[in-house]
C-alpha cells in the first residue's frame, strides 16, 4: 500500500511537471504568446492600492481571454466597483453595471435593489461623461415611460 502511494505521488508530479505550460492561460503579444499568471495577483494588488488602470484594463483583457472571449462580467465586480467608487474612473461604472446584471440578461430581471444599484451606476457613469452609460440610461427610461 506504502509503495502504491509512493508510486502514484511520482507519477502526480511527473504530470504535473509535463503539463506545467497548459495550466496557465496566454495573452497574445504581438506575434508571440506571453504566459499570465492566473490568479493575477500583481494586477489586482495594483489596482486596490495604487489605482493603476492598465492593471485595471489587463485585469479585464485576462478575464475576457480565461474565458475564451465570452466575458464573465460578474467575476471582475470587486474590481469595478473599487476603481469607480474609490478611485472615480468612469468607464468602471459601466463594468460595475455589466457585472450586476450579465448573470440575469436584462436589469428588468434583477430583484428591486440590485435593479436600483445598476442604474444607480448608470446614471453615474452617464454624469461622468460614458456614452455607452447613458446610452442604455435612456433605452432604459424610455421603456419605462412606455
Amino acid at each position: 500500500m506504502k509503495k502504491n502511494t509512493i508510486i502514484f505521488i511520482i507519477l502526480f508530479f511527473i504530470g504535473l511537471v509535463l503539463n506545467f505550460q497548459n495550466l496557465k492561460p496566454a495573452e497574445n503579444v504581438g506575434n508571440d504568446w506571453k504566459k499570465l499568471d492566473s490568479s493575477c495577483y500583481k494586477e489586482k494588488t495594483l489596482i486596490i492600492e495604487h489605482e493603476d488602470i492598465d492593471a485595471y484594463k489587463k485585469l479585464l483583457k485576462h478575464y475576457k481571454l480565461y474565458m475564451n472571449g465570452k466575458f464573465d462580467a460578474s467575476s471582475c465586480f470587486y474590481y469595478a466597483f473599487i476603481m469607480a467608487t474609490k478611485y472615480e474612473y468612469f468607464p468602471a461604472n459601466y463594468d460595475v453595471y455589466l457585472s450586476l446584471i450579465k448573470p440575469y440578461g436584462t436589469v428588468n430581471s434583477l430583484d428591486k435593489n440590485t435593479k436600483r444599484l445598476a442604474v444607480f451606476f448608470l446614471y453615474r457613469g452617464m454624469n461622468r461623461g460614458d456614452k455607452r452609460c447613458k446610452k442604455i440610461f435612456e433605452s432604459i427610461q424610455r421603456n419605462l415611460n412606455k
